[in-house]
């Protein structure tokens, strides 16, 4: 990619020579560029720096943060917390909601499960009572769902958070009459079926990230570029406490910060990663202001 830098000379100035504006650290290509020349005056532009954002304490919070919001929730029975999923959502404004066992069935309607300015979509277990996922997706983002046809309880989707960027969001549930082993394989296939550059997984497979029972987990993950972004338990029990559910990224450094939060309606946290927008590449780098004096444009690379 190539920016554009400004070779300004400015004739009623105290600036008597050409002045290139650079970011520090970045080099001027051009070679007849130099800044040993007595013609030219260098001045670095740093970079803005921003501080550090401190993460949510509460689903209003995280309602008020900016970016992209993805959460997911381990529910285990929505119907009978259907009321309090929804102030839940309003509250989180979520832009993407995955849900891990919904316990739905084809008998219940997506009208009765409907919640405004959100598209619901879900993979029901069809053998019996339980399992489940199921996506809940703000209307404004243009998005494409698919349902995997495996073993697994999976959705995928797609969506463009922005008219230039998408993101695959994978949410996942491994049955239990699935081997971890066979449930690995298949979702292995799933991930390196992916086309987007940029990939999320959530989920709830059962397997705790902090245990030994995890490292064929952790090592598909290694191999195929993934970051586990949830560091703190997602369910504490009366003898231990295990982070069980997932928030797998191939591009963690574009999170501004990720996150667990306990809720009422299920003895699982609700889980949340805030992906940063980029308003506008004009200014991404650096920026400076210019006079309506004669100028040229060179180009560096970054």
């Amino acid at each position: 990619m190539f920016l554009p830098i400004t070779h300004e000379y400015f004739p009623h100035s105290r600036f008597q020579t050409p002045i290139i504006f650079t970011p520090s650290s970045f080099p001027i290509l051009p070679s007849e560029v130099s800044s040993s020349s007595p013609l030219v005056k260098i001045v670095k532009v740093q970079r803005r720096r921003s501080h550090p954002r401190k993460s949510p304490t509460s689903l209003s919070q995280l309602g008020s943060t900016r970016g992209f919001k993805i959460c997911h929730l381990n529910i285990q029975s929505f119907i009978p917390k259907l009321d309090e999923f929804k102030i839940l959502l309003a509250q989180s404004k979520a832009h993407v909601m995955a849900i891990s066992e919904p316990w739905l069935t084809p008998y219940i309607p997506d009208s009765f499960l409907s919640i405004e300015n959100y598209e619901l979509y879900r993979k029901d277990r069809i053998s019996k009572i339980g399992g489940g996922v199921a996506f809940y997706v703000n209307r404004k983002y243009a998005h494409l769902i698919s349902k995997i046809e495996t073993e697994t309880e999976t959705l995928k989707l797609i969506v463009h958070f922005t008219p230039q960027h998408a993101i695959t969001i994978i949410v996942t549930y491994k049955p239990p009459n699935v081997s971890e082993s066979s449930y690995l394989s298949q979702l292995t296939d799933i991930i390196k079926s992916i086309t987007t550059k940029e990939l999320v997984i959530l989920g709830d497979i059962n397997l705790d990230w902090n245990d030994s029972s995890s490292k064929s987990l952790k090592n598909i993950a290694i191999k195929l570029g993934l970051c586990q972004l949830i560091k703190d338990p997602t369910r504490i029990g009366k003898t231990r406490s295990s982070i069980l559910n997932l928030f797998l990224t191939n591009q963690p450094s574009k999170y501004a910060m990720s996150g667990v939060m306990d809720v009422a309606i299920s003895d699982h946290s609700l889980i949340y990663a805030v992906r940063t927008i980029l308003k506008s590449k004009k200014n991404s780098c650096f920026s400076l202001c210019t006079k309506n004096t004669n100028f040229k444009t060179v180009a560096i690379q970054c």
